[in-house]
């Protein structure tokens, strides 16, 4: 794994990159840090944590706002399944989340969300939910995104008791 220490280092954006080799081919990623010492609870505003199930439905969604830049939920009583986590701000107010301008989340990460199979209680679901910033300056060219973290999701399977 890679690990960035930031010790001694000034303000500013860092870059550099890194080169993984394998006998296929090698392959080039660019690192981009930032190192401030601001000591900011940033957070995405008000944010809907919505449940999808696998046909695409809401399953379960509620509100929350964030305590120290930290967004803190449960979900209950859901049937045995799959499901994908999405947050999301609503900022027009038209039931659509995620609209330019709006705050957008998803777990693991929103680019490639992951179902979770849901069969019992499951906890600590930590994804970040946040703008997407688009920087251009002659020095540097890239897309980065101002987040807060999600987490501490608990889960619990609905319990259905059977007639004997």
């Amino acid at each position: 794994g890679l690990r960035i220490n930031r010790t001694g280092l000034a303000d500013g954006a860092y870059q550099a990159s890194v080169t993984f080799a394998s006998d296929a081919n090698d392959v080039t990623v660019t690192i981009i840090m930032q190192v401030s010492q601001l000591n900011l609870s940033a957070n995405a505003g008000l944010l809907y944590i919505i449940l999808i199930d696998e046909d695409g439905n809401t399953a379960q969604q509620t509100v929350v706002d964030a305590v120290d830049g930290v967004y803190t939920y449960e979900l209950n009583n859901l049937e045995a399944g799959q499901y994908r986590l999405f947050a999301g701000s609503d900022a027009d107010d038209d039931s659509k989340l995620c609209d330019a301008g709006e705050a957008c989340g998803a777990y693991p990460v929103l680019d490639s969300p992951d179902f979770i199979a849901v069969n019992g209680k499951l906890e600590n679901f930590d994804f970040e939910a946040g703008f997407k910033v688009n920087l251009n300056t002659s020095a540097l060219s890239t897309e980065s995104s101002v987040t807060a973290p999600v987490t501490q999701l608990i889960i619990n399977k609905s319990t259905h008791s059977q007639a004997p």
